[in-house]
Parts: structure tokens; C-alpha cells; sequence
């Protein structure tokens, strides 16, 4: 056997040795990858299961968000119309004084009221008994007032403090033979500087020859109203915000009283 037979025999057997460890390596190397890859899968998975879980977790809780808002909206909807119908109640209910003021001046309210004539009669049969009776029509609306919000609330309270006031003053006139102005009536002027501008209001008191002026603030007070309707129901007012401003108006408020001095 010749040397390069032995060489080329040896030779041999290393490719084929070599082929053969290149095999098993490549055969090793794919298992890892393969065991990596399944691992990798199972984690992927395991992932996208827990994304799945939260992402379900999160529309459940938009939906019942959604729920809740679509019922407080519901709710502040009725509440406005219930408060609205109100309004529209109370300003019927004590139509009449609103009426006479702005039909006659100052000097002819005891004239006519004496005459007994149409205008005379849309104040001759009211009393502090009919006042009353009107605003206790409109205390259901209280049980609104938690999604009212406490602006629209203290509007509506200024508007029937208003009302009722000059209502008032119609009866205590009847009772004492003169009936006065509204504009010069000390409650008057405190009710209307917590809803009107200082100046636009001592225009309106000192506007003495046009007797439509207590048309004007009545309709003044209702828009503002109607405003804060708005604001609640398109979400523009908060309910913090509310409350931040309204303090002050509040505190401004809670002595009213129509029917006092």
C-alpha cells in the first residue's frame, strides 16, 4: 500500500468526518432554533392573550363609562325640562303683577287699581296665599338639583325670588293703599345685582318712564337660564366649576326673602 493510497484513504475519512460533525451540528443547531422558536411562540402568545384579556377588560370598562354617561345625561335632560316647565309655570302662575307694572307709571297704579278696570284686575284677587301656593308648586324641583348644577339652580331661585317679590309688593300696596315702583324696592334691587351687571342695572331702575323694563329683566333672568341649561348639557359648565361659582352667588343669596322688609 503506497503512502499517497494512505494519504488519500485518510483524507477521505476527514471530509467524511467532517461532513458528518457539520451534519450533527446543523442538526443541534436546528433543535435550538426550533426549541427557541416555540418558546418564543408560546411566550408570543401568552402576549397576545393578556393584550386580548386587557383589551376586552378596557371596552367593558368604556362601555359601562358609556352606560353611565348616557344615563347622568339622561337624567340632566329631564331635570332641565322638569326645571324648565317650572319657569314656565311660575311666570304664568304670577303673570298678573308683571303685567300691571308694565302697563302703567307709578302715579296710575292706585288710580286704576281703584277704578277696577281689565288691568286692574290681573292683580285684585292676588294675595301672599296665591304667592305661596305658587312657589311651593316649583319645590318638587329641588329634587333635581343634584344634576341640575348648583348655577342653573341659583338662577332659577333668583328668577321665583323675583317673582314672587314683586308679586308681593302688588299685595302690600293693596293693603296699605300705595302700591310702589319695583325699581324703588330695596329686595328688588338685591335680588337683580346678583343676576345683572352693576351698570346695565342702574339703567334698567333708573329707566323710570318705560314700564316695559321689568319685561326686559324677566326675559333677562330666563335667558340665563337657558344658558346654563346649555352649558350643562353639552358638558361646558362642570360640576366643579359650578360649584366654584356659584359660592359667592350663594352666599349673596341666602338671605332673600320675598316677602321681607
Amino acid at each position: 500500500m503506497s503512502l499517497g493510497y494512505v494519504i488519500a484513504l485518510l483524507g477521505g475519512w476527514s471530509v467524511i468526518a467532517i461532513a458528518i460533525v457539520t451534519f450533527i451540528g446543523k442538526l443541534a443547531n436546528e433543535k435550538v432554533l426550533s426549541n427557541w422558536r416555540r418558546a418564543e411562540q408560546k411566550e408570543l402568545e401568552q402576549v397576545r392573550h393578556g393584550l386580548q384579556e386587557n383589551r376586552t377588560l378596557l371596552d367593558k370598562s368604556l362601555a359601562s363609562l358609556t352606560s353611565g354617561q348616557d344615563k347622568l345625561y339622561e337624567r340632566r335632560a329631564d331635570a332641565a325640562d322638569r326645571l324648565w316647565a317650572a319657569v314656565l309655570e311660575l311666570r304664568e302662575d304670577l303673570s298678573g303683577p308683571p303685567f300691571f307694572y308694565s302697563i302703567l307709571l307709578p302715579d296710575e297704579y292706585m288710580d286704576v287699581l281703584e277704578k277696577g278696570n281689565a288691568i286692574a284686575a290681573s292683580v285684585s284677587s292676588l294675595t301672599d296665599r296665591h304667592i305661596m301656593e305658587a312657589i311651593e308648586k316649583t319645590k318638587k324641583i329641588e329634587a333635581d338639583r343634584p344634576y341640575l348644577g348648583e348655577m342653573l339652580w341659583l338662577r332659577f331661585f333668583i328668577y321665583r325670588a323675583f317673582l314672587s317679590r314683586v308679586a308681593h309688593l302688588i299685595v302690600d300696596g293693596k293693603e296699605k293703599g300705595k302700591i310702589i315702583s319695583w325699581r324703588e324696592d330695596s329686595g328688588i334691587q338685591q335680588i337683580l345685582r346678583n343676576v345683572i351687571e352693576i351698570e346695565p342695572l342702574t339703567k334698567v331702575l333708573g329707566d323710570k318712564p318705560n314700564p316695559f323694563s321689568i319685561n326686559m329683566i324677566i326675559q333677562e333672568i330666563e335667558n340665563q337660564i337657558l344658558k346654563e341649561i346649555s352649558l350643562s348639557l353639552t358638558g361646558k359648565r362642570s360640576t366643579l366649576e359650578s360649584l366654584e361659582i356659584a359660592k359667592d352667588l350663594q352666599t349673596a343669596v341666602a338671605g332673600l326673602n320675598p316677602f321681607g322688609a
